[in-house]
């Protein structure tokens, strides 16, 4: 059983002010439902968590300069940025699980990355990678640590990707599989709607500055 799940990943100064990521209208949130929502994926499908049963959020964003931002658009629509390019949130689960998500569009560090760290009854692992197609990844090989309980850590690497794009590639091969095969997709309509309620959960705790349940 697991314990505690901790979800991370964060980039390097890019929150996009001017495009239309960083415009409340347009994009409805900020990183939370960016980069967050990949992470609260991946903390669902590696834990088969069960329903949250409350959510402690915060999120913070920092004045955007002009000038200094990738802009998707190529044109300033407004430097303003109107969303949060920081979230953080602790969620308790109904199986006594805790989790831990901390996710950044501009965070203090010298690469993107990704890291995830399991902990259960038998042992813990942290896997340190970058999903996407970042070029200033802080891991330039990822690598998955294995510590039974009581006993030393084992790491794992794993050879750099020659195709930054697989990933994406995988995706919409199986899902045009499932098209022709008629076979159900590997992460289903209620996933997304398990993993869109937990991102409401925690845009509802941040607002109101309080535990939302």
């Amino acid at each position: 059983m697991y314990r505690y799940v901790r979800s991370s990943g964060a980039e390097k100064g890019d929150s996009r002010p001017g495009s239309w990521f960083t415009q409340q209208k347009m994009s409805g949130g900020g990183v939370l439902i960016d980069l967050g929502s990949h992470m609260i994926d991946q903390m669902l499908f590696l834990t088969d968590a069960p329903e949250p049963v409350a959510c402690l959020a915060g999120l913070h964003s920092r004045p955007a300069q002009e000038g200094d931002y990738s802009n998707w658009l190529g044109s300033a629509e407004s430097v303003t940025l109107e969303v949060e390019d920081t979230a953080m949130g602790m969620i308790q689960f109904a199986n006594g699980m805790l989790g831990r998500i901390h996710v950044s569009w501009q965070d203090d560090v010298e690469g993107d990355f990704v890291e995830i760290h399991l902990k259960g009854s038998r042992g813990s692992l942290s896997l340190r990678t970058l999903f996407g197609f970042s070029n200033q990844g802080l891991y330039k090989q990822p690598s998955l640590q294995f510590t039974p309980a009581g006993q030393e850590p084992e790491w794992f690497t794993f050879p750099p990707k020659t195709d930054v794009l697989i990933d994406f590639r995988r995706q919409a091969c199986h899902f045009a599989e499932c098209i022709r095969e008629a076979k159900q997709h590997d992460i289903t309509a209620e996933d997304g709607e398990k993993a869109i309620r937990l991102i409401q959960l925690l845009y509802q705790s941040a607002h109101k500055g309080l535990v939302a349940t």
